[in-house]
């Protein structure tokens, strides 16, 4: 048995620490989250059952090798004779079979222990040194909880001895003499302050865990911002330059799509260690939250100085991190601001250097901008398009225009996509990489999705109406749309409304919109296609997932994206992951659609490959409703001259 820590509960912040801690391990021992859940939920449990029952009380937790493999051994001492079959029979209710052994010890001294032992999901698991320290560290530190009743009850102690002090020092003044109360009140006095000083230091340590961020130890938004005003206030007095760098993560949300939250946590651990080894001591780094990270750089002898230490930033930070089992790039957008060129208060330089940053987003990440005064007149120019998105739909400024989708052996238009579009009033027509955006950040893309779906509905059954052939309108979903929890009732209420058939209307997802909750999406999907409501993935081969993962979720179709499609004649690597991309989907039994075909070898390969459907200017491009019914009546005309 190798011995990973003892839990001690003493009270309840020490069960709730208990429970986090072994739901944490349960997570390093790739336990399931349902799996980690119940474990931890059922510490606490007994946990609870021992505080109620026992003055001290404690668990053992320890790995131990059985017929099977390693196990995790939990031994909840502090039971008496009386309360054992309490804490066994909550056990036997609570487990439902979830230990794999259970075993009631006898008693010693009057005293029971409890044992349950779970084995790992991994039997292969070895409990390696560095592992079973690193796990030891995890239960003896002290959690957030435990640490405030900690400073709790010495500021009671505290209080109480104040208290006693007053007491003491009102009692001894009536039966003492003159002198002897002259000398009680230096004393007092000498006690006062030994109190007062140990109230000032628990004060501090409680401030010391308000100002910090608790998942790198970095200072938080609060403590930078009151260390940059003073350093804004030095640089002030002496005459010196003061940068400020706003960093945002490249593609953080990715990791924690892909290997869940405790590991994006761990590569913000890394990232906070790369930035302090950087810059100097005297600089500050934190973190403001999520993936944004702020460094203040004191004494600058000017902007050439601040040039090789953002380059020395963005290099360091673009190196790949090690996060669970899986390699990560991910980068870094670095904006600059300079006291007292960009600003001379904190709200100022936060802002230009964000704005800064923003700069960097939008030409290509991984890198850094100085701030300049015209990105406040672009920022304010973001500001005024996001007004006039807000009144597009009021104004009928949205429209729809369609692209066919064609069966790649017959030639015929057998699908169609929809696709928005904005015409400004004056500005004309903004590319939806301008707007999508925006209306992602500002979340009127929820307004605006479900406008989209009841105007291609109801376009799509006019057609149908007007004599032509049926066929599935492709609309797009973004993330955000997607984490509405009346999805469903949102989409089944339009095609309700609009009286179209539900096999007539495809929805197009991007593979990181499954990868964010993949239960929930596999649940809200399933109901769909119960519906008859078809779902697609678009753009695939750039996210983070493969088919061995999407076989799992009810879907019908892939889309290849044209990055891919557009290679297929002139480079080698393109044509084989395209030729396996449709080999692997028909052996799963999904359809495949090939994007932004342009040439005639690029179908021809496709057709030769016996992909499904095609889409492309080798076509036509998206058209207004008008003009794609126009293609339409042109089919339809061909098909009775037959």
């Amino acid at each position: 048995m190798i011995e990973l820590g003892r839990l001690s509960i003493e009270n309840t912040a020490a069960i709730v620490g208990s429970r986090n801690k072994i739901r944490l391990l349960a997570e390093n021992l790739e336990f399931n989250a349902i799996d980690a859940t119940r474990l931890a939920t059922l510490v606490s449990d007994l946990c609870r059952s021992l505080y109620r029952n026992h003055a001290y009380a404690f668990v053992i937790v320890a790995f131990d090798e059985r017929e099977q493999g390693f196990g995790l051994l939990l031994n909840f001492q502090g039971m008496d004779s009386a309360t054992a079959p309490e804490s066994s029979a909550l056990v036997s209710e609570r487990t439902g079979g979830f230990f794999d052994h259970t075993n009631l010890n006898r008693p010693e001294d009057n005293h029971q222990s409890f044992l349950v032992f779970k084995y790992l999901p991994d039997p292969h698991f070895k409990p390696t040194e560095p592992f079973v320290e690193q796990q030891r560290e995890t239960l003896a530190r002290l959690t957030r909880a435990e640490l405030l009743v900690e400073l709790q009850t010495k500021n009671e102690e505290l209080r109480k001895l104040l208290g006693e002090i007053e007491q003491r020092a009102a009692k001894e003044k009536k039966l003492a003499a003159e002198a002897a109360v002259a000398e009680m009140v230096r004393k007092e006095s000498r006690e006062l302050a030994k109190a007062y000083k140990e109230l000032e230091i628990a004060r501090k340590h409680e401030q010391l865990l308000a100002n910090y961020d608790a998942v790198t130890e970095l200072p938080n938004r609060v403590c930078f911002q009151d260390r940059l005003q003073q350093s804004i206030t030095y640089a002030e007095r002496n005459g010196q330059l003061l940068a400020v760098l706003f960093l945002d993560l490249d593609h953080f949300k990715n990791v924690n799509d892909t290997v869940g939250h405790a590991e994006g946590d761990q590569l913000l651990r890394m990232v906070a260690e790369r930035l302090l080894n950087c810059v100097r001591k005297s600089d500050t780094v934190a973190r403001l939250g999520g993936d944004e990270f702020t460094l203040a750089l004191l004494d600058i002898a000017g902007p050439e100085a601040i040039a090789p230490i953002a380059d020395n930033l963005v290099q360091t930070l673009s190196k790949p991190y090690l996060v669970g089992g899986r390699e990560f790039f991910i980068g870094a957008s670095i904006g600059i601001a300079l006291y007292p060129n960009d600003g001379d208060s904190v709200e100022l330089l936060l802002r230009n250097a964000d704005t800064a940053m923003y700069k960097v987003k939008q030409f290509g990440r991984n890198n850094y901008q100085f701030y300049s005064s015209d990105m406040s007149a672009q920022a304010s120019a973001k500001s005024d398009l996001q007004n006039s998105l807000r009144n597009a739909i009021k104004h009928a400024e949205l429209e729809l225009y369609y692209q066919p989708q064609l069966d790649c052996s017959s030639g015929r238009i057998v699908s169609m996509e929809a696709l928005l579009r904005w015409r400004h009033p004056v500005q004309g027509f903004i590319p939806p990489d301008i707007f999508i955006p925006l209306a992602e950040e500002t979340g009127l893309i929820l307004e605006i999705g479900e406008w989209v779906f009841k105007e291609a509905c109801s376009q799509n059954k006019a057609w149908q109406e007007a004599g032509y052939t049926p066929m599935p309108v492709a609309v797009n979903l973004s993330m955000r749309q997607f984490e509405q929890r009346n999805l469903v009732d949102v989409i089944l209420k339009t095609l309700a409304e609009t009286k179209l058939a539900p096999q007539w209307l495809e929805l197009e997802l991007t593979e990181g919109v499954f990868l964010h909750d993949i239960t929930r999406a596999t649940e809200m999907l399933a109901t769909l296609r119960q519906s008859g409501v078809v779902t697609s993935i678009d753009d695939f081969g750039t996210g983070y997932s493969s088919l061995s993962k999407l076989r799992r979720l009810p879907i019908d179709t892939i889309k290849i994206d044209r990055s891919f499609t557009q290679g297929v004649t002139s480079d080698q690597d393109d044509a084989s992951i395209v030729a396996a991309i449709i080999a692997l989907a028909h052996n799963l039994g999904l359809k495949v659609i090939a994007e932004g075909v342009e040439y005639d070898a690029q179908l021809d390969f496709l057709r030769e490959h016996r992909c499904d459907q095609w889409q492309g200017y080798l076509c036509s491009k998206a058209l207004p409703a008008k003009d794609f019914e126009t293609l339409l009546l042109n089919q339809l005309q061909s098909d009775r001259s037959k």
